[in-house]
C-alpha cells in the first residue's frame, strides 16, 4: 500500500466525523454567526476544506521527512485537497462579504467590518504564532542564538496579523514556517480583499448599481491577467470574484436548490466535478478554474452532496474550521516532526497514517478548545468594540454590520 492512497483520506475523514459527534463538541452547535444569513451547505463545506488542507500538508510532510524539501505530494488527489480547498476558501470569503453588501444595498459599516476582522482573525492567529515561537525558543533552550536586535526584527513582522509570513530564520531556527505548515500566506490575500477589493468594488457597484455586473467584470479581468501573466495573485483574486458573483446570484434568488430531486441531481454533478478535480495536476491553472467555480456555484446554491454537508458533524467541523486551518502545522509537528518517530513512520504507510489520524484528532480537539476559550470570546469582544466605535463615528445612520 502506498502512503499516497486516497483510501487513507476516506477512512480518516470518517473517523474525524465520528469523533466530532461526541458530546464534547456540542458547544460548536451554537455558531457565532447565527444571526447572519448564510448558506448552510457552505458552513458544512468549510470543515471539509480545512481538513483537506490538513491532509495535503500531512502528505507533504512525508516528502519533507525523507529529503528535507517542502514540495507538493506526488498525488493529484492530495495536491487538490490543498490547492483546491484554498481556492474554495477564497470563494467563500468573496461570497459572504459581497452577499452582505448586496443585502445592505451597499451601505456598510466599514469601521465595524475592520474591527470585526481583527478580532475574528487575530486571537487564533496570535495563538499559532505564540506556540510557534515557544517551540523555536524551547529548541534553543530559551537562549538567544542571534543578537536580540536581530531576533526582534525577525519576530516583529509576525504582529501584522498574517500580512507577512515567518521568514527563513528566527533565533537560529531554520525554516520556522514549517512549524505552521506555511498556512498564513493566505491571510495576506484575505487582508488585500478586505482593504482594497471589497471597498472599491462596493463603491463602484453603488455608483453604477451593478452588484452582479461588477463581480463578473472583475472576474473576467483577473482571468485575462492570469492568461497573459500567470500568478497566484491573479488566480486568488479571480476566486474572490467568483464568490462575489455567486453571492449576487443567490441574493437575487436567481440560483437555489430547494427540492430533494434537484439536490440529488446537483449532488451527482458535484460528485462528478470533485472526481474530475482530483485528477488535475494543479488547481492554479485556467483549465481547472471553471471546475472549482462550478463546484462552488453548486454548493452556494444549496447542493448538499447527498446530505453530507448538512450533517451535524460537517457543520461542527465548519464551526471550528479556522482553528483547524491555522493550527494544523503545529499538530503535525507534534507527531510527525519528532525525530524519534521518523524511522518508524517512513518505513510503514500504515504507521504513517496512524500518526496522521493521531495528529488530526489532536488538532480537532485543540481547535475546539481554542474556539470555546479564545475564538468566540474574541469575536464577541470585537462586536462590542465595533458597536461602541460605530455609535461614536456613525451617529444615528443605519448601516449593515459584518462580524
Amino acid at each position: 500500500m502506498s502512503v499516497y492512497t486516497p483510501v487513507g483520506y476516506f477512512i480518516s475523514i470518517m473517523l474525524f466525523l465520528a469523533f466530532v459527534l461526541l458530546p464534547t463538541f456540542a458547544r460548536a452547535d451554537r455558531p457565532w454567526h447565527t444571526e447572519n444569513d448564510r448558506t448552510t451547505t457552505i458552513d458544512g463545506l468549510r470543515g471539509f476544506l480545512a481538513i483537506g488542507v490538513f491532509f495535503h500538508h500531512a502528505l507533504i510532510y512525508h516528502n519533507f521527512l525523507e529529503d528535507g524539501h517542502w514540495s507538493l505530494p506526488p498525488s493529484t488527489f492530495y495536491t487538490q485537497l490543498g490547492q483546491g480547498s484554498v481556492t474554495l476558501f477564497f470563494m467563500i470569503t468573496g461570497y459572504l462579504f459581497w452577499g452582505k453588501i448586496v443585502a445592505s444595498d451597499r451601505r456598510m459599516n466599514w469601521v465595524g467590518l475592520y474591527i470585526g476582522r481583527v478580532f475574528r482573525i487575530g486571537p487564533m492567529y496570535f495563538l499559532s504564532m505564540i506556540l510557534m515561537l515557544l517551540i523555536i525558543f524551547w529548541s534553543a533552550r530559551f537562549a538567544l542564538i542571534d543578537p536580540w536586535t536581530t531576533v526582534m526584527r525577525q519576530i516583529a513582522p509576525l504582529s501584522a496579523l498574517g500580512w507577512f509570513t515567518p521568514g527563513g530564520r528566527i533565533n537560529g531556527y531554520e525554516q520556522p514556517w514549517v512549524l505552521i505548515a506555511g498556512v498564513t500566506w493566505t491571510l495576506q490575500y484575505e487582508w488585500k480583499f478586505y482593504l482594497f477589493v471589497l471597498p472599491i468594488s462596493a463603491l463602484i457597484a453603488k455608483m453604477f448599481r451593478a452588484p452582479l455586473v461588477l463581480p463578473l467584470v472583475g472576474l473576467l479581468y483577473f482571468l485575462a491577467r492570469q492568461h497573459w501573466y500567470p500568478t497566484l495573485s491573479n488566480f486568488g483574486f479571480a476566486a474572490f470574484f467568483v464568490g462575489m458573483t455567486c453571492a449576487a446570484l443567490r441574493t437575487r434568488a436567481w440560483i437555489g436548490i430547494q427540492r430533494k430531486r434537484s439536490d440529488f441531481l446537483a449532488s451527482l454533478l458535484l460528485t462528478a466535478l470533485l472526481i474530475l478535480l482530483s485528477q488535475q495536476g494543479s488547481a492554479y491553472t485556467l483549465h481547472v478554474f471553471p471546475i472549482l467555480a462550478a463546484i462552488f456555484l453548486l454548493v452556494s446554491a444549496g447542493a448538499s452532496l447527498f446530505g453530507l454537508l448538512l450533517t451535524r458533524a460537517a457543520r461542527r467541523l465548519g464551526e471550528i474550521s479556522y482553528g483547524i486551518y491555522i493550527l494544523q502545522g503545529l499538530a503535525l509537528f507534534s507527531i510527525l516532526g519528532q525525530p524519534w518517530v521518523k524511522q518508524q513512520i517512513l518505513s510503514s504507510p500504515l504507521a504513517y497514517w496512524c500518526c496522521i489520524v493521531m495528529a488530526g484528532l489532536i488538532l480537532i480537539s485543540v481547535a475546539m478548545l481554542a474556539h470555546i476559550a479564545l475564538e468566540k470570546p474574541g469575536i464577541e469582544l470585537g462586536r462590542k468594540i465595533a458597536a461602541r466605535v460605530s455609535r461614536v463615528t456613525l451617529g444615528n445612520r443605519t448601516v449593515k454590520s459584518v462580524a
